[in-house]
């Protein structure tokens, strides 16, 4: 992925490319959002975290598929992370695999504004017609993601964290069709 600059949103939240070279930067994020990793793994994250976030891929099912990982900023200082599953399962459909705010920054509206920023991503660089995303019944964050739109799709799995198992209910939302660009 090729960013000439970063993609912004109106109220001064910015998204942009991030690589594991930036781990200290990602490392502060995931370390300022102890109950996320708490709820999910049942751990505390490290370094190690960082890593297994981008070595942990799923199963490439087709050859579009592919992944990325997005700074989020807000007035220019890291608040988040994005990790987006590109034509996954299949084309046109993106799988949200993670939207993390720190935990100092919830609350204030934040979190939509994150969404919908990478929401515009998603329609301008990629043809996705569905996002999907999981919601552990351990960190149940369904009220938001229904309230940006989504709504559960009858599908259910297990997801292993590292020292707990957690029942995750899939969720999706269709984008209107004049939103879409190839």
């Amino acid at each position: 992925m090729d960013f000439a600059v970063a993609l912004k949103y109106k109220n001064g939240m910015e998204l942009e490319p991030v690589t594991l070279a930036q781990s200290d930067v990602i490392l502060s994020i995931f370390e300022s959002s102890p109950s996320y990793f708490q709820h999910v793994d049942g751990t505390t994250p490290t370094l190690k975290t960082v890593q297994d976030t981008f070595a942990n891929r799923p199963k490439q099912t087709i050859p579009e598929y592919g992944s990325e990982f997005l700074l989020l900023r807000k007035e220019g200082r890291p608040v988040g992370l994005c990790e987006l599953h590109v034509h996954h399962p299949e084309r046109g459909i993106v799988y949200l695999g993670l939207l993390l705010l720190r935990e100092d920054c919830c609350g204030r509206g934040w979190g939509r504004e994150a969404y919908e920023l990478v929401e515009r991503y998603l329609q301008t660089r990629h043809a996705c017609r569905r996002i999907r995303l999981g919601v552990s019944d351990d960190n149940d964050v369904s009220g938001f993601w229904s309230r940006v739109g989504f709504k559960a799709n009858g599908r259910s799995y297990t997801w292993m964290g590292e020292r707990k198992a957690n029942h995750v209910v899939e969720y999706e939302k269709t984008l209107p069709e004049t939103a879409v660009h190839a």
